[in-house]
């Protein structure tokens, strides 16, 4: 994507002694050595499918555990197309308008029924602009260094923001702030955030 290199594999791991399941899990790096074993065995034994030894239907979990990946991978190289979209067009202020909008929502005016009150307005303004200019300063000029003035230099932006920049609502059931984080970049405001950008450019680009 954007002349970087990406590739994706499914990992097979167990023991023939009984004492590990099999262990099918989707990985970003090729395990060549014992430092990439061991960082691929930790990220199976958190996120990858587990198949007992002694399970009566093994063949038929590992065909559907394979067809999981492969039906991922498929979506990631379509995601990856989409990617390469947006590296081909250039930052103009029509994308960087669409993607501030979509982070901060749209400018305060003193039509709108909830800003109406001028002392509210104001407070609206202020956090409105800290919120782009923290997205400009913190998020996309460095996505500008590394990858250009594209579209996807915005995506990456917005989405270090929304990842990383946000806070996040600690509901009674979580036990610690990761957890409200990881759920708030996955389903809550933060991946509402990314869809929004992912929406706007998408609209802009094609």
């Amino acid at each position: 994507i954007a002349d970087q290199p990406h590739a994706s594999f499914v990992f097979f791991s167990t023991t023939f002694d009984g004492t590990m399941s099999l262990v099918i899990s989707a990985l970003s790096v090729r395990v060549i050595c014992s430092n990439t074993l061991a960082a691929a065995l930790a990220s199976g034994n958190s996120n990858g499918i587990r198949i007992r030894h002694t399970a009566k239907d093994r063949q038929s979990q590992i065909d559907a555990a394979v067809a999981i990946y492969q039906d991922a991978d498929q979506q990631t190289r379509r995601f990856a197309e989409w990617c390469e979209e947006l590296a081909r067009h250039q930052i103009d202020e029509r994308l960087t308008y669409a993607v501030e909008n979509a982070i901060a929502g749209p400018p305060i005016t003193a039509d709108v029924a909830a800003y109406t009150d001028r002392d509210k307005r104001e407070r609206a303004k202020r956090k409105r602009d800290q919120t782009i200019r923290n997205f400009h300063d913190r998020y996309l000029a460095p996505e500008i260094d590394l990858g250009g003035m594209t579209a996807l230099s915005l995506f990456h932006a917005a989405t270090g923001l929304a990842d990383h920049g946000s806070r996040y609502k600690r509901m009674p059931n979580m036990e610690s702030a990761g957890e409200a984080r990881l759920y708030g970049t996955m389903f809550g405001s933060a991946a509402a955030m990314k869809t929004r950008v992912a929406n706007r450019l998408t609209e802009l680009v094609s």
